[in-house]
């Protein structure tokens, strides 16, 4: 465009500041834009190449920010409803949770409660059964380690003695 301005150019359009606002908002809207930049180009034949640019520059960024008003409320008001689905699954799954911890408490309460009446009831057998516990580690017990094989077993009401031992 050389040495020449635009107020020089097209002063009608772009005289001062606030009529050279007015005239980018309004080439900025695609509103009326060809007679402005025709009033310019009739000096400036290379003008175009402001005018293209520019709503094509401003353009891009007014559709991103309005895509991006747009998106941002779409995700707020999805994880909005996200949110209460999942409160209200927690909320299940607590309630799950906390009601199988309370029958394993009423469970470990019948277990503690018959185990202090079987050793109020007998107890010797008692301290006799933690002894046994105590020394079997692998769970077996003594039956299990006077079970012999099935073929040295005698037949059935032959004496003890008869009985291999281990």
């Amino acid at each position: 465009m050389g040495e020449r301005l635009f107020h020089e150019v097209a002063p009608q359009h772009f005289g001062n500041l606030g009529r050279s606002l007015f005239t980018m908002f309004t080439v900025l809207t695609v509103e009326n834009w060809p007679s402005v930049a025709g009033d310019v180009m009739a000096r400036e034949p290379l003008a175009w190449i402001f005018f293209v640019t520019f709503i094509v520059v401003t353009a891009f960024f007014i559709l991103n920010s309005l895509i991006g008003v747009i998106v941002s409320s779409m995700q707020s008001e999805v994880d909005s409803s996200r949110w209460e689905e999942d409160q209200e699954l927690e909320l299940e799954q607590h309630t799950e949770l906390m009601n199988e911890i309370r029958a394993l408490s009423e469970k470990v309460d019948r277990l503690m409660a018959e185990s202090s009446t079987t050793a109020d009831r007998n107890p010797s057998q008692s301290a006799n059964a933690s002894n046994e516990i105590g020394a079997r580690p692998n769970g077996i017990g003594e039956a299990g380690r006077r079970l012999t094989p099935r073929h040295s077993r005698s037949a059935p009401g032959a004496p003890a003695s008869a009985l291999p031992s281990l």
